[in-house]
């Protein structure tokens, strides 16, 4: 999945917090997923930092660990 369509996901009026929650699942699942393409880990790790305050505490902080884990 592209950066598109993370873009288009987050910022549809009307969202509901259940969707909310799984486009974070899913998006954290595929940075998990991206750690063997560099290109997409790094696509994807820029997007969060643009749009940090779209995502709750919760996958905040998984998102940084695994951005920041060394596997």
């Amino acid at each position: 999945m592209d950066i598109e369509y993370w873009n288009y996901k987050f910022f549809i009026e009307n969202i509901d917090r259940n969707k909310k929650e799984e486009l974070e699942n899913a998006f954290y699942k595929t940075l998990v997923l991206s750690k063997n393409n560099p290109k997409k880990r790094l696509d994807l790790t820029y997007y969060f930092t643009n749009n940090y305050s779209n995502f709750s505490s919760l996958f905040k902080v998984k998102i940084i660990k695994v951005i920041f884990s060394k596997n």
